[in-house]
């Protein structure tokens, strides 16, 4: 969240021209990145006040559910101080972007290593910024002295941003672009060419990043079993199951495809980037229609999540496999991934109908139903939350195999869903206009 709010913000609005608008009036160089800094603590104070809260009302101790909360807020600050820097560094928000988040991908996969070589974290744990709220041992400990790194990181990641900004002229980078090629290939003369191409940055940038995150935790299989004993029963809770295994291998695909329907709001929100930008008008003043142009970014996004569920899903179960020697977790786990799939690609198809009928609401409405989704897999037994809003999820409509027998009827109704929403968007585009000044 916090990536994305300084990259939009910063390096977004000077891509789109709208900062060089505001610095023709009295509005001094620094001001951009001090209001999307100030935007991110406002934001991050309420999720501090979010979690704390919600974590108390619970029932869990006052001290380690502010523990748990201000680390969570403090992991944002920390990236979006990192965020500060990268938006220097390249001319472009989605590079901009994509290097924070490798950043992000980098410290997970160094936790969980470190995390793995001993119980509580090893000395490898500690040079990851996501490990740092795990050594405040809420609720048991209540240890405030770990945070203070989070604010260090959060404070020389903003410092360096506004050193960087203060060296490179207005629209530029510290990093030098590459030229790109004398002559296009010929298929990006064609609609899906276009599309592959627009959203290749993407796909590969979140394809790598979930697919090393599945690795690394399908590697944790081992380590989970032995600690198995000794969870608390919240985690248990959290699996739906006292068979272990099976239960981890549940979570495990219900996590990735909450991540795979982050990247099919991020490859939806292309749109919307290259509609402001004003090359959505130029493209279709060309003999490429509408339905196609959309229809072809919607079938990259969909086959590229697709893609990404059944990569992720075998590469986590031979890494779950080669640590528990048990070859059938490779197909246990494949199809807990698989099987939910049509969930991100609701995701996907309520981005196309948005775009084609509210495209100012993309992004805010594509992220609310993404977070839920989170919200009701993980914590919604924890929460006690209505049936109502619970079924609002089209995770929840689901079958989490192997904890719960698939079911073809669910997977194809809400696979059903997806290409209805994706249909009423082609519609959409097609009555509505254009909007190229955003």
């Amino acid at each position: 969240m916090n990536i994305f709010l300084i990259t939009r913000h910063t390096r977004q609005e000077e891509e789109t021209g709208r900062a060089e608008l505001l610095r023709a009036n009295v509005t001094g160089r620094y001001a951009p990145l001090t209001a999307a800094i100030v935007i991110a603590l406002i934001t991050n104070a309420l999720v501090l006040v979010v979690v704390s809260g919600l974590a108390i009302t619970n029932g869990f101790a006052t001290t380690g559910s502010l523990l748990v909360g201000l680390g969570t807020a403090l992991s944002g600050l920390a990236f979006a101080g990192v965020t500060a820097v990268t938006v220097q560094l390249s001319e472009f928000s989605r590079p901009a972007a994509g290097m924070a988040g490798a950043v992000l991908g980098a410290a997970f996969v160094i936790r969980a290593v470190g995390d793995m070589a001993a119980p509580g974290g090893s000395a490898v744990s500690w040079f990851s910024p996501l490990a740092w709220p795990a050594q405040t041992a809420p609720y048991v400990h209540d240890r405030w002295a770990p945070l203070l790194l989070l604010v260090l990181v959060a404070a020389a990641g903003t410092t360096a941003g506004y050193l960087l900004l203060g060296r490179r002229d207005f629209g530029a980078s510290l990093v030098a672009v590459r030229p790109g090629r004398p002559h296009a290939r010929p298929r990006l003369g064609t609609p899906s060419g276009l599309a592959l191409r627009l959203q290749r940055g993407g796909f590969l940038g979140w394809g790598t990043g979930i697919l090393l995150l599945g690795v690394t935790d399908g590697a944790f299989a081992q380590a989970m079993l032995d600690a198995g004993e000794d969870m608390p029963p919240a985690m248990a809770e959290m699996f739906s199951t006292d068979a272990l295994l099976d239960g981890y291998s549940s979570f495990l695909g219900a996590f990735v495809t909450v991540l795979i329907a982050a990247y099919a709001v991020f490859g939806m929100r292309t749109l919307r980037v290259e509609e402001d930008s004003g090359r959505t008008d130029t493209v279709l003043a060309t003999p490429i229609g509408r339905t196609g142009w959309l229809g072809s970014h919607l079938a990259v996004v969909a086959v590229g999540a697709v893609v990404i569920s059944v990569v992720t899903g075998v590469c986590t179960g031979l890494a779950a496999a080669a640590v528990t020697g048990d070859a059938e977790v490779i197909g246990m786990v494949t199809v807990a991934h698989v099987a939910l799939v049509p969930a991100a690609l609701v995701v996907a198809g309520l981005g196309a109908a948005l775009y084609g009928w509210a495209p100012r609401l993309v992004a805010p409405l594509c992220w609310v139903l993404v977070v839920w989704m989170g919200v009701v897999e993980f914590f919604g037994e924890l929460l006690q939350l209505p049936d109502a809003l619970v079924a609002l999820s089209p995770l929840h409509q689901l079958a989490s195999p192997p904890v719960e027998d698939f079911t073809a009827g669910p997977f194809l109704v809400v696979l059903a869903l997806a290409v209805g929403l994706a249909l009423m968007g082609l519609v959409g585009f097609r009555r509505r206009q254009v909007d190229v000044v955003g």
